[in-house]
């Protein structure tokens, strides 16, 4: 087996980008395992960095036509099942880590042959912000590449030149933008399961919103609109609508809850339709009766003392929040922290329980930067 071993400690400083050519080899799917993937990652820029590759078949390093080295994040993008279209993105913080990175590479005279050394994939969120922050920069990268007056560098000039593949990474970031918006929603604490039912249910009438919107005016892709300039896109991005539509149907078919039965879990004096009602809590729980479900909800909803002790609900949210104060100092003080003080105990229930954003402009203000020397 061959072992390749990475000093990362000064060339990978930072996230390293670039956009894969057509008609490349990722050598990542001939990997058994990558067993420092994980490692790697967490632990952030490692000093040494060692992968073992298991070739499933035989395949050569000289075969790769394409390569990066990535110490991070990195996100390989399909368009669709036909296309040989392929984005890898492993972001800097900073450009000059960018360049510092690929001048470095350059100058290695043991890397003459590309290969792909590949780590995790990023979670769904950090695809769609490494696709925003390329976007962002692809023209400073493009003059990049261009001074760099290398053959190497050529292949990804040609990709960022080319109209028709620029277009569907201006599509791809402004539709993962969207899924963003829906994944944070989906997020935290303090969200029942009618918040985030509800949370899906709107975003596939928005799927349908944005589909027309492809024919229209691109009011929801504003970097498609950039890129093509009102002109008549290359791509038929409504059929790629229309499986992320199906997509969304098929993983949410199974999940019965109505509107009314929502309605009803949220506040039961809301619901209007008695009859709506009975017949989706029926489909659900098919040992009721939907009788027996419309007599109650009707008593209910008359009882004017309940609807006064309604309000009274919130002890329960209150009582909630301290009996999970408890459990959290329970987890955060335990036998191998048990020399903390009362002030670091209350900072870290305070990160813990509340949602505290530290005011970073004011603390880095606060402060004095070092200048590089």
């Amino acid at each position: 087996m061959q072992s390749i071993e990475i000093s990362g400690k000064y060339l990978f400083s930072g996230y390293f980008s670039g956009v894969l050519p057509h008609g490349y080899k990722d050598i990542r799917y001939h990997f058994e395992d990558l067993a420092s993937s994980n490692e790697a990652s967490s632990s952030g820029n490692s000093e040494v960095i060692s992968v073992e590759p298991i070739l499933k078949e035989e395949i050569s390093l000289q075969e790769c036509s394409s390569a990066w080295f990535l110490t991070g994040r990195q996100l390989v993008a399909k368009f669709n099942e036909e296309s040989n279209f392929h984005v890898l993105i492993g972001f800097p913080g900073q450009v000059k880590n960018t360049v510092n990175i690929y001048l470095g590479l350059f100058r290695l005279p043991q890397y003459t042959t590309d290969i792909v050394i590949s780590f995790n994939d990023p979670v769904v969120i950090h695809k769609g912000k490494v696709l925003e922050r390329f976007w962002a920069l692809w023209k400073e990268l493009e003059t990049f590449l261009l001074n760099q007056k290398s053959a190497k560098a050529k292949p990804f000039v040609d990709f960022m030149k080319n109209d028709e593949k620029m277009e569907i990474i201006a599509f791809l970031t402004d539709i993962t933008s969207h899924l963003n918006d829906l994944n944070m929603k989906l997020r935290g604490k303090n969200s029942t399961v009618c918040d985030l039912m509800l949370a899906v249910r709107a975003f596939q009438r928005k799927l349908e919103v944005f589909k027309c919107d492809l024919q229209q005016d691109l009011l929801h892709f504003p970097r498609l609109l950039d890129q093509t300039a009102g002109k008549h896109h290359h791509h038929n991005y409504a059929e790629f609508l229309d499986k992320l539509i199906k997509n969304f149907q098929t993983r949410f078919e199974d999940f019965p809850l109505g509107k009314q039965v929502l309605l009803c879990i949220e506040n039961p004096f809301l619901v209007k339709n008695i009859a709506e009602f009975s017949n989706e809590a029926t489909k659900v729980f098919q040992w009721a009766s939907a009788a027996s479900l419309q007599t109650e909800l009707i008593e209910l909803q008359e009882n004017l003392a309940l609807q006064e002790s309604h309000c009274d609900l919130v002890t329960f949210w209150t009582t909630y929040c301290c009996e999970s104060a408890f459990s959290t100092m329970n987890m955060v003080k335990n036998t191998y922290r048990h020399t903390l003080t009362n002030e670091h105990l209350h900072q870290c229930l305070h990160l813990a329980l509340t949602p505290f954003m530290p005011k970073f402009k004011q603390l880095v203000a606060q402060r004095r930067c070092h200048v590089s020397h």
